[in-house]
């Protein structure tokens, strides 16, 4: 039970993440792009 809760707060988490740097991570992924 507590480590379905821990996953759970986790992968909140990870979606408030994502959520808020969206803009950087396609910026970093254009980037990588430019890289290779």
């Amino acid at each position: 039970m507590v480590a379905s809760e821990k996953l759970m707060s986790i992968l909140k988490w990870l979606e408030v993440l994502m959520s808020e740097h969206v803009e950087m991570m396609a910026v970093c992924g254009n980037f990588l792009g430019i890289v290779r």
